[in-house]
């Protein structure tokens, strides 16, 4: 039986994969859970446009993405932070903060997910920070101050 994802399932495909499968788990697994629609003629064409749709959509934010990071590579950010009086930060700068920072004070939007950070940043001074997009990349410094 040909049937259309609606959701990722494991195993079988992802969302808006044209699959085979055995009619008894189209029945009693994919179509209870909502999980996949019949692959009549209309909804396989819909299927198609949406995935084209989606495929060009990605390619655009790939790159804005790309034209961010170029403008940001060597650029640094300036974070203040409450810290002890020998350097050591009373909360971590986390990905998020450093996006929301990028965003404020350059005016470009990384989503933090991209901001390569392992741990968060934990004392005063410079650090090194990778951007990463797929197979882009760039690094920026950021500089963390203690408030006064």
């Amino acid at each position: 039986m040909k049937v259309i994802l609606t959701d990722d399932v494991a195993g079988t495909g992802v969302k808006g994969d044209i699959k085979e499968v055995a009619p008894g788990f189209a029945r009693n697994f994919l179509f209870a859970r909502d999980l996949a629609q019949v692959a009549t003629p209309e909804a396989v064409k819909q299927a198609e446009e949406a995935k084209a749709a989606a495929t060009a959509k990605a390619a655009e934010i790939r790159e804005a993405l790309a034209g961010s990071l170029k403008k940001l590579n060597g650029q640094t950010v300036v974070i203040t932070a409450k810290a002890t009086e020998e350097g050591h930060l009373f909360a971590g700068i986390s990905a998020d903060k450093v996006a929301a920072a990028i965003k404020e004070q350059k005016e470009i939007e990384i989503p933090a997910e991209n901001v390569a950070i392992a741990e968060p940043l934990k004392g005063v001074g410079s650090h090194e920070v990778e951007l990463k997009a797929a197979d882009l990349s760039a690094k920026i410094t950021i500089e963390i101050k203690a408030e006064a």
